[in-house]
């Protein structure tokens, strides 16, 4: 980007209305049903047939008790008189081979309308978990938009933002809330997976927890930093990567927000000029009530425009020490070059520390993640695999906890 050399500090005029009209906000809300998946039924109780072995018991005495007849020999009329009781115990085996395979089939009938049915069953509550999956997507990439998104918020219909502009309050819960990435997140609906023990461990059953833990993921969706409950922040990583980093943070919170509910300060060298002037564009870096400057500042320009704005900045937070944060805009500070330049100006940290729970956030932009202040809520460091790590939950305590990666 290449911006004439003009003077940062001034306030330039602005063609556009000098009140824009926020309609009231419809929220986008994740689903939070409750789907509870129903365990296996008892699979069907049938009587067993009878073992083969028994069914042809009966021929098998038949043929021993013919061969006995036929070795005592000179009796072949008993033969004869004995061949009816043969016929019926083969006639006999017979039937119970007919029976064995027809209960065998019944068997297997009954169990496959049993998998049939509990797999219809499972496939239900899949496809409502199908849609409740694609329904956070929706709403959650709707929220949190792609920055070709945003740009089209701003554009509109050409005279006229879209009504989204600027439609986060502060009493929202997304108020600053800003993407990162994109990774995956726990599901916003709760799913109730059948209760298992080692004993009455089925595959119906591992079909029913598969299909739990499939759905317990939401792939692939906007990650977001919450600024306001996080404090400040270090973003680490080459100058190219942390700047088009920043620049994305800093259209979510000019698109987002209102003027009136989030300012935003500056600071740079004179080296980086073309890379942070034309924020002076934006309402949001306007100074506080009356004043007609901008909240940025080279480090290295004129020494009392720089001690004007940070000045200005001290005053916000001494006036907000004294009277509270009622009705006063969060502040958002950007440090560029913070190791070379920042960091000579213990004002800054002065601002980070007394002014966390007062509505005052500050970006530290670094080149490695250890350059980032101890009092920082985490650092977001711009690796191939970008890592987001966020201090413990104890105010005390300085460990590091990863949460996730994005990209």
């Amino acid at each position: 980007m290449t911006v004439t050399e003009t003077n940062p500090t001034e306030a330039p005029a602005i063609d556009a209305p000098e009140s824009f009209n926020r309609p009231p906000r419809i929220l986008r809300r994740l689903p939070t049903d409750e789907i509870e998946i129903p365990a296996p039924p008892g699979a069907p109780t049938l009587s067993l047939p009878a073992r083969l072995g028994f069914i042809l018991l009966p021929a098998i005495t038949g043929i021993f008790y013919l061969i006995a007849l036929i070795a005592r020999g000179g009796q072949g009329g008993s033969i004869w008189l004995s061949l009816p009781i043969v016929l019926i115990s083969f006639a006999s085996v017979g039937m119970g081979i007919w029976t064995y395979i027809s209960q065998r089939r019944a068997q297997e009938q009954a169990r496959q309308e049993y998998d049939n049915a509990y797999a219809e069953t499972l496939e239900r509550v899949r496809s409502h978990l199908r849609f409740l999956d694609a329904e956070q997507r929706n709403v959650r990439e709707a929220n949190d938009p792609e920055p070709t998104t945003l740009v089209q918020i701003v554009e509109g219909n050409g005279d006229l933002p879209e009504p989204r502009l600027w439609e986060r309050r502060s009493n929202d819960e997304d108020f600053l809330r800003l993407r990162i990435g994109r990774g995956d997140l726990p599901t916003s609906v709760t799913i109730k997976p059948p209760r298992a023990n080692q004993f009455q461990y089925t595959p119906e059953l591992r079909r029913a927890l598969d299909l739990a833990r499939e759905f317990a993921i939401v792939r692939d969706v906007p990650i977001t930093l919450a600024l306001r409950q996080c404090g400040s922040i270090g973003i680490a990583g080459n100058d190219a990567a942390v700047v088009q980093f920043v620049y994305a943070f800093i259209w979510q919170i000019v698109v987002h927000h209102s003027p009136d509910e989030v300012r935003l300060a500056a600071f740079w060298s004179a080296h980086f000029d073309t890379t942070w002037s034309w924020l002076r564009w934006l309402p949001h870096t306007r100074a506080f009530d009356e004043e007609s400057y901008r909240l940025l500042a080279r480090y290295d320009g004129d020494p009392d425009h720089f001690t004007q704005v940070v000045e200005s900045l001290l005053r916000e937070l001494r006036q907000r020490i004294e009277y509270g944060v009622t009705n006063r805009p969060h502040v958002v500070i950007v440090l560029d070059s913070y190791p070379t330049f920042g960091a000579q100006h213990d004002v800054f940290l002065d601002l980070m520390r007394r002014g966390r729970s007062l509505g005052f956030s500050v970006l530290f932009l670094v080149s490695e993640s250890r350059q980032t202040p101890g009092e920082c809520g985490g650092y977001i460091e711009l690796t191939p695999r970008t890592l987001l790590a966020l201090a413990g939950a104890e105010e005390d305590t300085p460990h590091f906890s990863r949460q996730r990666h994005a990209r």
